[in-house]
């Protein structure tokens, strides 16, 4: 994303290799098949609370097993 870029945004992961996951992230030229560690994940995953500070919602995710 261009900076500043969206304080809150969605996006799909699709696999993982060891401790990477592999994400389809629309909006942006370079969402698909783009790699993040878990670090980098684990860091930036949180809640949407209206009104708040980006690092006040708590981690959260959805897992779904097809």
């Amino acid at each position: 994303f261009k900076q500043p870029g969206p304080p809150y945004h969605a996006l799909v992961l699709i696999g993982f290799e060891k401790d990477n996951f592999i994400a389809n992230e629309n909006g942006t030229k370079r969402g698909k098949g783009y790699i993040y560690s878990r670090e980098i994940l684990e860091g930036a995953i949180r809640d949407l609370i209206p009104g708040k500070s980006i690092n006040d919602g708590p981690m959260a995710y959805l897992v779904l097993d097809i």
